[in-house]
């Protein structure tokens, strides 16, 4: 049964409105992303030298024993996942779920997991995996949060609950492409890269002595890459919600200019039928 003139314009005015939510939503998303990702570009850089001199200096100072630094024997394995706390966002919280699963399940230890994001619980719950915390974060107070959030990794790494903790994010590229992926938090890395001729790093001078200056760079130094991958993550979400809206706004208007098409030609069928009726009425009364 063929939908009539009214169903059709009820229908135009229904995917007008749609089009213009996804639309908004999508200007939003493109306003938080360009907020989000002046600050995650700014401090990658920050973040990548941080890390460079706190691989070289803790291998020159093998004697130090900071319980962020060294490696003990694996019996449990932390993961922390940062996932997306709202949807709309295409596929983001289904890749950085699918990331943190696959990782997971390579483990022969027993794993802990814990999270931010509500739209990870579910399909990791739902895969057989059960959730021992979940942190909660907003873009406007990312900053407090992230020392908030590295606070309790660290806490729960030095207790010893875990021996490890693996951080599972999305890695932002660029506007189009971001990169589900897994790095290892803590214990922190202390191996230094050799210069490109092979040499080994330079030697340094501490003042104040070594263990007190790690006592107060190391808590730093995993602040620091907390709160990076928390703003490459919600750049990555950002982008994903930005590119999902644009996709279903594009969707909306070629549904409006499908049915618009239908419409017209219903229009013009029943002005063809009246015309044949009006016709048919002048000859009947000749």
């Amino acid at each position: 049964m063929g939908k009539t003139l009214r169903q059709l314009r009820r229908q135009i005015r229904l995917v007008g409105k749609i089009h213009q939510i996804t639309r908004a939503m999508q200007m939003v998303a493109a306003a938080k992303l360009r907020r989000v990702q002046q600050r995650a570009t700014e401090g990658r850089t920050y973040w990548q030298r941080m890390q460079e001199i706190v691989r070289e200096v803790s291998a020159t100072a093998p004697e130090i024993d900071h319980p962020l630094l060294t490696p003990r024997e694996t019996e449990r394995v932390g993961v922390f996942v940062i996932a997306g706390e709202k949807g709309l966002c295409g596929g983001y919280n289904a890749q950085v779920t699918r990331e943190a699963e696959r990782f997971i399940r390579a483990q022969t230890d027993p794993v802990a997991i814990r999270l931010t994001g509500r739209k990870a619980q579910g399909p990791l719950e739902r895969a057989g995996l059960t959730i021992e915390r979940q942190l909660t974060r907003e873009d406007r107070t990312l900053a407090a949060d992230a020392q908030r959030i590295a606070r309790e990794l660290r806490g729960w790494y030095e207790s010893g609950e875990v021996d490890e903790v693996h951080v599972c994010y999305a890695q932002f590229i660029s506007t189009a492409r971001d990169k589900p992926t897994v790095v290892r938090l803590l214990p922190v890395v202390s191996a230094a890269p050799e210069d490109e001729d092979g040499a080994p790093p330079s030697e340094y001078i501490f003042e104040p002595p070594a263990e007190e200056l790690f006592a107060h760079l190391l808590p730093r130094y995993v602040d620091a890459q907390v709160y990076q991958m928390l703003l490459e993550a919600s750049a990555s979400e950002h982008a994903a919600r930005m590119r999902a809206m644009a996709a279903a706004t594009d969707n909306a208007e070629k549904v409006t200019d499908r049915l618009r098409m239908q419409a017209n030609r219903l229009r013009q069928q029943e002005i063809t039928e009246e015309l044949l009726d009006v016709v048919s009425g002048a000859e009947a009364l000749r």
